[in-house]
C-alpha cells in the first residue's frame, strides 16, 4: 500500500490517483445530486440566480432582487464564484447545472484532499475522501450546498502548499481569487501571516493579490462596506437578527456526530511520532496552523465545519503512522454511519416533499416588475424561481436592518403575524404582493393571511403568492388628531 513519492514514477502515480479521485468523485457527487428534489438551500439557488443574471445582463447589473437591502449598490461578495458557475446558469437547465457545478467543486475538494493524504500515507490516501464524508457528516452537511465557502476551502488548501514551498506567484494568485471569490479576505491574510511570518516576500505577495481581488471587480467601494458590514458591524447586531443556526455555536447533534471522527484523530496523534518525517514537515505546519484557527472559529460559528473538519484531518494524517492509520479510518468510519444518516439530505432524496415543480408554478404565477414583501431566506429561492419579481432582501439580515431600520422591523411584524394591520405593514415595505413557504412560518401569520379578505391569492401551493388589495377603508387618509 505504500506509494513512494521520490522519482518520476512516483509523480506519475500521485498524479494518476489524483485524477482518478477526481472523476470517481464527480460521478458519484453527480448521481447523488441529480437524484435530489432540491438543491440543500435556498442560498444555492441564489447564486445560480446571479450567475443567469450576469450572463444575460452582464456583470454590471445591480441587484433586482434587493429593494430594501446593501446589495441593491451592486456589489458582490462572492463576484469571482459567480463567474465560475456563469456557464452552469446559463447554458441548458439553470437547476441542472447548479447541481453539476456542485459535483465538481466537491470533486476537486476531493482530490486536493486525497493528494495531500497520499503523500502522507500512501496509496491508502486516496480513500481519505471517501472515509472524511462519511466519518464527518457536519461536513458534508456544509460540502453538499452550492455556496462560495466551496471555492474558499480549495483555495486554502492550495495556498497551503504555495505557501510551504514559497511559490510566491502562486500565492499571490490564489490571494487573489479569494479575495475576488469570497468575503472573508482578512481570514486569508492573516492565514498567510502565521504561514510565512518570516519570509515578508510571500506576505507581501498575498496582500498585493488580496489587494487587486478587491479593486479588479465592479463596485470595489460598495463591496468594502459589504465587508465592513458582514464581518465587523455583524457582532453589534447578532442578537437581534433573524439568522439561521450555522452562525451560532454547533449543536448537540453536531458534536455528537463528530465523535468518531474526533477519536480517529486523537487515537492517530497519541501514535504518531514526535516528530514528521523531514518529507512532510513542510506541509505539517501550514496545515496544523490553518486547522487551529478553523477549529477556534468552528467552536463559535457551526458554519465553519466546511474548513475545519479537512484541515483538521489533514493536519493529524500529516502525522499519523502509516501502518496504523488504515485500520484506525476505517474502524471510525464504520462507527460513524449511523450519524452518517443527515436527515434534511435524506428528505431531499424522496419524492414526498417540497420539489422544483411547485416553485417553477410560482415562478410562473409570479407578475413581471411585482413588488413583493418576503423574508431574506425566501427570497433567494424566488431570486431564481421568479427573477421577474422584487424582493425585499436576500443573502443576510444585516443587509437589510443596517441600512433600514425600519422597514426591517416592519418585515418581521408582519412575518410573525402579531401586525394590527398588515396592510398599513406592507405599504410600509412598499409592496403590493406578499410571498411565502407555507410550511414554514408561524401559524398565527398563516391564520392571519387566511383571515384576511384584503389579501387574495395568486398561487397556492407550497409556496404562497397573495395579492394585497385595498378596501375603502385602505383608501381612507389617516385621521386628523384632534386640534387642543
Amino acid at each position: 500500500m505504500s506509494l513512494a513519492l521520490s522519482g518520476a514514477e512516483g509523480r506519475r502515480a500521485l498524479l494518476i490517483g489524483t485524477a482518478v479521485v477526481f472523476v470517481l468523485s464527480f460521478f458519484a457527487f453527480a448521481f447523488l445530486y441529480l437524484r435530489m428534489a432540491m438543491l440543500y438551500d435556498s442560498d444555492s439557488y441564489y447564486h445560480l440566480a446571479v450567475a443567469r443574471l450576469y450572463g444575460t445582463e452582464g456583470i454590471f447589473a445591480p441587484n433586482p432582487w434587493a429593494r430594501f437591502s446593501l446589495l441593491q449598490s451592486g456589489a458582490d461578495k462572492d463576484f469571482l464564484f459567480h463567474l465560475l458557475l456563469l456557464p452552469f446558469a446559463t447554458f441548458g437547465d439553470a437547476a441542472t447545472g447548479g447541481r453539476l457545478a456542485l459535483a465538481l467543486f466537491d470533486a476537486a475538494i476531493a482530490a486536493v484532499i486525497g493528494w495531500y493524504a497520499a503523500r502522507a500515507l500512501g496509496l491508502v490516501g486516496f480513500f481519505v475522501p471517501l472515509w472524511l464524508w462519511i466519518a464527518a457528516p457536519p461536513f458534508f452537511a456544509r460540502a453538499a450546498r452550492l455556496r462560495p465557502e466551496l471555492l474558499a476551502l480549495l483555495v486554502i488548501l492550495l495556498a497551503i502548499g504555495a505557501a510551504a514551498h514559497r511559490r510566491r506567484i502562486a500565492l499571490a494568485l490564489l490571494a487573489f481569487a479569494f479575495a475576488l471569490g469570497y468575503t472573508a479576505f482578512h481570514v486569508f491574510l492573516f492565514l498567510v501571516v502565521l504561514w510565512c511570518w518570516r519570509d515578508w516576500r510571500s506576505i507581501a505577495a498575498a496582500a498585493g493579490g488580496v489587494a487587486a481581488g478587491l479593486l479588479i471587480r465592479p463596485h470595489p467601494l460598495a463591496n468594502l462596506e459589504l465587508w465592513w458590514v458582514q464581518n465587523v458591524e455583524f457582532f453589534r447586531y447578532a442578537g437581534v437578527l433573524d439568522v439561521g443556526n450555522e452562525i451560532r455555536p454547533p449543536g448537540a447533534r453536531t458534536l455528537i456526530a463528530s465523535i468518531p471522527f474526533a477519536l480517529a484523530l486523537v487515537v492517530l496523534l497519541w501514535s504518531a511520532a514526535a516528530k514528521p518525517p523531514l518529507s512532510k514537515r513542510q506541509l505539517t505546519l501550514p496545515h496544523s496552523i490553518a486547522a487551529i484557527v478553523f477549529i477556534l472559529l468552528f467552536a463559535r460559528f457551526g458554519r465553519m465545519a466546511t474548513y475545519a473538519f479537512p484541515l483538521a484531518a489533514l493536519a493529524v494524517l500529516l502525522r499519523a503512522n502509516r501502518r496504523l492509520a488504515p485500520f484506525v479510518l476505517a474502524a471510525s468510519a464504520v462507527a460513524a454511519i449511523p450519524f452518517a444518516r443527515d436527515p434534511h439530505l435524506l428528505a431531499l432524496l424522496r419524492t414526498d416533499v417540497i420539489t422544483e415543480a411547485d416553485l417553477d408554478a410560482f415562478g410562473r404565477a409570479m407578475p413581471p416588475g411585482a413588488k413583493v414583501a418576503a423574508e431574506w431566506g425566501s427570497g433567494e429561492l424566488y431570486a431564481f424561481w421568479a427573477p421577474q419579481g422584487r424582493y425585499l432582501n436576500v443573502l443576510e439580515p444585516l443587509f437589510m436592518a443596517r441600512p433600514f431600520p425600519r422597514q426591517y422591523a416592519a418585515q418581521r411584524l408582519l412575518f410573525s403575524g402579531m401586525a394590527p394591520d398588515p396592510i398599513a405593514v406592507m405599504r410600509e415595505l412598499d409592496s403590493d404582493y406578499i410571498a411565502f413557504d407555507r410550511t414554514d412560518v408561524p401559524p398565527l401569520f398563516l391564520a392571519r393571511m387566511q383571515s384576511d379578505p384584503r389579501f387574495q391569492p395568486v398561487y397556492a401551493g407550497y409556496n404562497v403568492l397573495l395579492r394585497a388589495t385595498l378596501t375603502t377603508n385602505d383608501r381612507r387618509p389617516p385621521p386628523r388628531p384632534p386640534a387642543r
